[in-house]
């Protein structure tokens, strides 16, 4: 580890410290899971893991991030989120984040009032602060602490550091939730949600290893990364995408030829 990124997590591990209590938002992915590791070997059964469950992350997901949180040593809180009881979330609004955060993260802060926990931390890293993040909003609002911003962590400084300190989601896909996916204007829908599961979840069993499937209408354009694009042309796999997307009840199935990256659909 260099000095520059030595500092920073020697920031990071004294802030943490300093709370005293925290309770992680946490879901598997790289940045939370981070964040989690460091919070248990700072404060050990100070740190609480929150995890909420929702149709917008993949069961397979949520299943991983509770075997994980509990191999750190933290036996995660189970939280059911009610994101699509909200007009504001369902009708998809190019701020449906705002509201879906706010939704979210207002249900971890009643459960931790309920319950005399303090400090509710997320796993926001530098690298957020440079996309179209309408859930920072939220954030703030309910006076979220973003520890990893506050020590100047980026996605890479991140995924660095967790190679070093031996996490096995160092090198994992960036995660977001499903609702990503369905261009904003159009409804989120749970059949929406399911369908897409099962797309990305497809295209990894056939051999993909970053992809988006995501919706436009009656259309599905799949993503994955430049370097994977040759494969979705191989003898009989783009044969089987399409039939496995029409089967799910789409007339048309495209590939983004530009290649996956996150946060596209904030420009369409």
């Amino acid at each position: 580890m260099d000095k520059e990124l030595k500092t920073k997590f020697d920031l990071l591990k004294s802030n943490i410290k300093k709370l005293g209590e925290v309770v992680v938002a946490y879901s598997g992915g790289v940045d939370s899971t981070f964040l989690l590791k460091v919070c248990k070997d700072e404060l050990n059964d100070k740190a609480h893991a929150i995890l909420g469950v929702s149709y917008t992350m993949p069961e397979k997901d949520r299943i991983q991030a509770i075997d994980l949180a509990k191999k750190i040593g933290i036996e995660p809180i189970l939280i059911q989120t009610p994101e699509f009881s909200s007009p504001d979330f369902c009708n998809n609004p190019v701020d449906r984040c705002y509201h879906c955060k706010k939704i979210i993260f207002s249900s971890f802060k009643k459960y931790m009032v309920d319950n005399h926990l303090n400090n509710l931390l997320d796993g926001s890293n530098t690298d957020d602060l440079k996309d179209y993040r309408p859930g920072k909003k939220a954030l703030d609002e309910l006076q979220v602490i973003s520890p990893l911003i506050q020590a100047g962590f980026s996605k890479e400084d991140i995924r660095l550091v967790s190679k070093e300190i031996q996490l096995p989601t160092w090198n994992k896909e960036a995660l977001a939730c499903l609702a990503t996916r369905i261009t904003y204007g159009e409804e989120i829908t749970l059949d929406k949600l399911k369908n897409i599961e099962k797309a990305e979840e497809f295209l990894r069993e056939i051999g993909f290893t970053y992809v988006r499937a995501r919706i436009q209408g009656d259309q599905m354009r799949i993503e994955t990364s430049v370097e994977e694009l040759p494969l979705l042309f191989a003898d009989g796999t783009r044969q089987k995408i399409v039939k496995f997307v029409k089967d799910l009840g789409y007339k048309f199935v495209t590939i983004d030829m530009e290649g996956y990256r996150m946060g596209k659909m904030n420009n369409l």
